[in-house]
């Protein structure tokens, strides 16, 4: 692999982990994800969150701690 593609990964990588703990601040704030931009975090993340909700249940059915 080139340098162009370990730095796309990198960057990717980094933006995935960003994305993950603005959309769990953003799930304390507004739970139901009624605006726009966290219904397209919601999107970016939900495949890489979805398998750990499985493991980690919410506390109380309401607190989501899987991200």
């Amino acid at each position: 692999m080139g340098s162009e593609s370990l730095e796309f990964i990198n960057f990717f990588l980094g933006a995935l982990c960003i994305a993950i703990v603005l959309r769990g601040i953003l799930s304390w704030i507004d739970p139901f994800e009624r605006s726009q931009p966290q219904q397209m975090l919601a999107t970016f993340t939900e495949p890489i969150i979805a398998p750990f909700r499985q493991l980690v249940p919410p506390i109380n059915g309401v607190f989501d701690i899987s991200w």
